[in-house]
Order: structure tokens, then C-alpha cells, then sequence
């Protein structure tokens, strides 16, 4: 069954938004502060996850705030390299791809 293998294919050869839940990046590639932007539609407590794509590593987890519409990650520790970030609110699921320099 190849099913799976696709969906993390088409993860990470993406720079958008994968999921149902909409989520947006920048700048992109970052070097100290990713900018996180959730839409107005979106209610709820939300966790956040950054992931080391090649290790799946997880490096970093975080709540965001229900009032939050951009939310602010200091980045800066980070090795350069490839990342997924994912959102939940616990039953919808956003991703999105950044390089860190």
C-alpha cells in the first residue's frame, strides 16, 4: 500500500498549507522569529508542533492562544535545515514546510 508514502511525498515537496486547517508561514526561509498566521475562522485552543523533516524529530511543541490570529516562534536555536509545522485544534490538522538558514 503506497497511500501513505504519497501523502508524506506530497508534504513535504509543498511550501503551502497541507490539512484542514488553514495556516500560513513567513518569512520563508526564516533565520530567527516564524510568523504563523491563523485565520479569523478558526476558534479554539490550538497545539503546535515544530518536526525535523529526515529525523521526524520532534523539537519543539506550543499552545496557541484562541484570540491569537499571528503568532510569533523564535526559531533561532534551531540547526539550519528543513521543518514541518503542524497545527491542531485536537480533530483538524494543518502543515506547512519552512527552511531555517
Amino acid at each position: 500500500d503506497y497511500s501513505n508514502q504519497v501523502g508524506v511525498a506530497t508534504v513535504l515537496s509543498s511550501t503551502n498549507n497541507i490539512g484542514e486547517l488553514p495556516v500560513s508561514i513567513y518569512p520563508n526561509p526564516v533565520e530567527d522569529k516564524l510568523f504563523i498566521s491563523i485565520p479569523e475562522g478558526v476558534v479554539g485552543k490550538l497545539q503546535g508542533k515544530i518536526i525535523a523533516l529526515g529525523t521526524v524529530k520532534l523539537l519543539r511543541e506550543f499552545s496557541v492562544d484562541n484570540h491569537s490570529k499571528l503568532v510569533e516562534q523564535n526559531v533561532a536555536d534551531l540547526p539550519s535545515g528543513i521543518y514541518l509545522l503542524q497545527i491542531t485544534d485536537g480533530d483538524k490538522n494543518g502543515f506547512a514546510k519552512f527552511v531555517k538558514r
